[in-house]
């Protein structure tokens, strides 16, 4: 219940300050509404279980020396 309070606060704060005020404020806090965002989500990344840079790393091995190439005879 708390995060959806938070996610509902920050939706109505952002929509307040969006609609009518001068492009410093704007950018401002158009910036930091960023930024939370991007850190939730690196948060939410970090605590799964399931990495894609390991699968990338993986598959980038696999290929790097041209496994799915055919060879001539």
């Amino acid at each position: 219940m708390l995060l959806w309070g938070m996610a509902y606060f920050m939706l109505g704060f952002s929509y307040q300050v969006f609609t009518s005020t001068s492009t410093i404020t704007l950018a401002t806090t158009g910036s930091a509404c960023g930024l939370v965002v991007v850190f939730s989500l690196w948060l939410i990344h970090a605590a799964r279980e399931f990495h894609l840079s390991t699968l990338l790393l993986a598959w980038f091995r696999a290929h790097r020396f041209g496994v799915n190439q055919v060879t001539g005879p």
